[in-house]
Parts: C-alpha cells; structure tokens; sequence
C-alpha cells in the first residue's frame, strides 16, 4: 500500500532540483526500514515493510536523474538498463534471500538491505551531481495524496481481504462503493488541481494512452505472474513441485539473466523498426510466457522456458518503454510521469494473496488440491490475455509523434525543457 501511494508522491518531488536529495532519502528509509526489522516484534517486521515499499520509487526517481545529466545514446542505453531492474533484483534477489533465510533466519537479508540502502546513499549524495535549477518550483498536491491513499487502502483492502471476508459480504461492499467513489473524487480533483500529484491529462494524452495502459498491463503480468511461479515452486506434490524457497528463486534467475541481455536487442531494433514494434514484440512475448505457464507446469525444466521467454519479453518491452515516454513528456514531469503506472501496485497485492494461499503445515494450498491445481492455471491465463491485452494497446500510442503537453503551471515555467 505504502509503494502504491508514496511512489507517486516520491516520483513528484523527484521532478524538482532536489530529485538526487529524494533519492539519498529513499535509499536511506529502505535502510532504516531493513534495521528496524531486526527488532525481534511483529509490529517492527509490519512497520519496516511498509517502510520499504518506498523502495518502488526508485525506478522512476533514478530515470528522472539520468534524464537530467545524461543524453543521446548514453541516456537510451541507461534507461533501458534501469526499466528492466526490477526483474533483474527479482530474479537475482529470490535466490539470494531465500540462501540467507537458509543460513541466518529472516534477519540476514534485511540486515543485507540496510547495508546496501545505507552504501547506495552515500554513493549517490557523492558521485551524482545536483540537479540544475530549471526556474520551476515542484508543488506537491497533498490533497490528491490522501484521496488517492484513502480510495486505494479501500479497494487493495478487499483484494486482500475478500475472499475470507466473503466477496458478498455488506463489508465488502461498502469498501469497493468507498474506494471506487474515491478514486473518482480524485481524478476530478486532478483534473482541477493547478500542480496535480499526477496530470492526468498528460498521462492519457494520445502519445501516451497506449503506452501507459501497456505499462499498467505488463506491471500486473510480470509481478503477480511472477509471484504465481514462485508458489507453483513452493507448493507440496502432488500439485506443485515442493521446493524450498532458495531452489524456487533459482528458478527466477533465467527471467533476469534473459532481461539483462535482450535490452541491447531491443534498442538495436528499435533503431530499425520503431518502438512500437519493439514493445508489441515483448508485451507478446510475456503473454506467451503466461500461456505456457498455464498449460505446463508440472516440471522445472517447464517452468525455466517460461521464465526465459517471459525475461525476453520483459527485456525488450521494458527497453524501449521509458523512451516512448520520455520522449512525450517534459523534463518537469519525468518522475512523476514514470511513477504514476499502477500495474505494479495491483500486482504486488495479488503477489501477496497468493503467498498467503501456502499453509506450511498442511499438504496442499488452501481450498484443497483440486483448486489449486485450476488457480494455477487461471493465473497463468489471466497473466497471458493481460500482456497480450497490453499488447493491443500499444500501436496508436507508441507510434504517434511527439505531442505537446497539457500546459499546466508548472509546465510553462520550465526553462530547461528538452
């Protein structure tokens, strides 16, 4: 909840001069998240993760940085480097976590974090440069932030609770009527607003509609497909394979070796055949990746093919992704821009639903064998007719020119826009 929230905000505040300060900031909560974890209370253990969820800003804080000192080829190459980290830390990340619960408990790897967030805080406050003074000043929308927190709480609070709720419970239903009520309220407040937390009109302008709606897509796919993976790993025989959570990560490092490489890839394509091109090609391929996850997944070997498709997807699409977007927006609204895409949010509470399914101390996933054997099936589907949904998106907002941006306040008093 807190990364579905603060990375708006987060990424907002990255689109002023003090976007290397923000980020310096970041960096050191996830640390200080990683410590207070160490506290040996489940209070502490909520609080440092809600602490850490700021951590899904870090994408678009960093790509508002790159665009700021760096241009040309040097920009296109670290952007798409940057847009493909998150599977990379996933695929990398899993196994290397899942070896230190092994060895030292739950404690190790958020002692780990707190080093790393600690050591990339002080990297970053002495090599990145300031940010240069564009003469426009960042305004942040409080008003819009606790509308969207409030209509947001409202509706991924049924997604997590619902189903042991009831789904047809008066609860239920009051909390969806709240939260969708809500989340209309907040988009006429940003239409209204001068400086809004995110512009809207700007994210669904015709350059950026198809997009972005690909992005939303592809963010569900690849975090709560992911996570599908990982619990099809987990699962006792006879409906999943039964393994740790160390051999279940190594089963994700092939979608980060493949995401790592196939960048290169996609901007040599993209040179030769646009970015549309590009991004429908790997949208496709995370939709096939999904689709044979749910015919097969009965085996290792079955799971690494799609985890090997599903990196070559991601790494092509999410090459050419941030350029399409930077390209149709103004340096004034690069974080926030970047930050604003809600695929990731839905994703990682459905990631969390479904780890909850496992109860360690009996056979097979809540709801018997039979359910779980269909909800893996289902999940793959879903995941498929999403990216390949994604996928349809794409041609009318990709390829279109570059358009001029919703002349909001803050827009108009940029004077290094480029």
């Amino acid at each position: 909840m807190v990364g579905a929230v603060g990375t708006p905000v987060v990424s907002r505040l990255a689109d002023g001069r003090a976007a290397r300060a923000v980020l310096v900031g970041t960096l050191l909560l996830i640390a200080v998240g990683g410590a207070v974890a160490l506290v040996p209370s489940l209070p502490a253990l909520i609080a440092a993760r809600a602490v850490q969820g700021f951590g899904y800003s870090l994408v678009p804080l960093t790509v508002a940085l790159a665009r700021t000192h760096l241009k040309g080829a040097t920009l296109a190459r670290t952007m798409a480097v940057l847009s493909v980290s998150v599977s990379l830390g996933a695929g990398l990340g899993n196994p290397a976590i899942g070896l230190l619960v092994d060895v030292g408990g739950y404690r190790l790897p958020f002692l780990l974090v707190t080093l790393v967030g600690a050591s990339a805080a002080w990297w970053v406050a002495r090599r990145v440069p300031p940010t240069p003074d564009c003469g426009h000043r960042v305004v942040l929308d409080v008003p819009g932030a606790l509308v969207l927190a409030a209509g947001l709480s409202a509706l991924l609070l049924v997604v997590a609770r619902g189903e042991l709720w009831g789904w047809t419970t008066s609860r239920v239903a009051v909390l969806v009527v709240a939260g969708i009520g809500l989340l209309v309220g907040w988009v006429v407040l940003e239409l209204r607003t001068a400086s809004p937390l995110v512009d809207l009109r700007l994210l669904t302008s015709r350059s950026l509609l198809g997009v972005n709606a690909a992005a939303a897509l592809s963010g569900i796919g690849m975090f709560a497909g992911a996570s599908t993976v990982m619990l099809q790993a987990q699962t006792p025989p006879p409906d999943g394979l039964g393994y740790s959570v160390f051999v279940a990560g190594l089963l994700m490092l092939p979608m980060a070796l493949t995401s790592l490489v196939t960048p290169a890839a996609g901007l040599w394509l993209a040179r030769r055949t646009g970015h549309r091109y590009v991004l429908a090609g790997g949208l496709l391929l995370v939709a096939t990746a999904f689709g044979h996850f749910a015919l097969r997944h009965g085996s290792a070997a079955e799971i690494l093919v799609s985890m090997v498709v599903m990196g070559a997807g991601i790494g092509l699409s999410y090459s050419v992704m941030p350029a399409v977007v930077v390209a149709h927006t103004p340096l004034a609204r690069t974080g926030s821009a970047m930050g604003s895409e809600p695929g990731g949010a839905a994703g990682r509470r459905q990631r969390g639903r479904r780890r909850r399914g496992v109860d360690p101390g009996r056979a097979h996933p809540a709801g018997g064998p039979r359910r779980a054997g269909r909800g893996f099936r289902r999940g793959g589907s879903v995941r498929s007719g999403g990216s390949a949904a994604g996928r349809g998106g794409v041609p009318g907002g990709a390829a279109g020119r570059p358009t001029r941006p919703h002349p909001a306040r803050d827009h108009r008093r940029l004077r290094c826009d480029r």
